[in-house]
């Protein structure tokens, strides 16, 4: 694609779902791991191109959609069960890690867009009915966190010490 129609492009879209089939901490721990080596090998594959088809002005990566997926299938014929599911407090910090890996690939990174935001894999759980309300996730709350916390400069650090 970069090849081809590099020249009229800008960003180039690209989905990432995580698929947990174990709700253990190290597991939802390491997707800001995995978000660190799909964003690496897509900017890599962009340089490549370009630097094969001689486009000189950059292509950024847009992450147009990206979750966390828990596989709880509760039977065979239970299309609903993928689509929904409760998140935790890791879920929260998973997101806030893979936030600060956002933060880490801005030069190659330009936009993320989280899906879905309502109910499926949801930030917020509408209920039935106006009565029956509606609650957050942990997720949501990391994105509020950030939302009023973080500026517009990333800030590389770094820490060394005696073990």
């Amino acid at each position: 694609m970069v090849t081809m129609a590099g020249k009229w492009l800008r960003h180039l879209s690209v989905h990432c779902y995580i698929h947990i089939h174990k709700h253990s901490l190290a597991d939802v721990l390491g997707c800001s791991a995995y978000f660190s080596q799909i964003l690496d090998h897509v900017a890599a594959t962009i340089r490549g191109a370009r630097t094969a088809a001689r486009i000189e002005h950059p292509i950024s990566i847009a992450l147009d959609e990206w979750n966390l997926w828990y596989h709880k299938v509760n039977s065979d014929n239970d299309p609903e069960s993928e689509h929904m599911h409760v998140t935790a407090l890791k879920d929260g910090v998973a997101t806030a890690c893979i936030f600060n890996t956002f933060h880490r690939h801005c030069q190659n990174l330009s936009m993320a867009h989280l899906a879905q935001t309502v109910n499926a894999l949801p930030l917020i759980y509408a209920r039935e009915t106006p009565e029956a309300g509606m609650f957050v996730n942990p997720q949501y709350l990391a994105f509020k966190l950030y939302a009023h916390h973080t500026g517009e400069l990333s800030v590389r650090s770094r820490e060394s010490g005696v073990n």
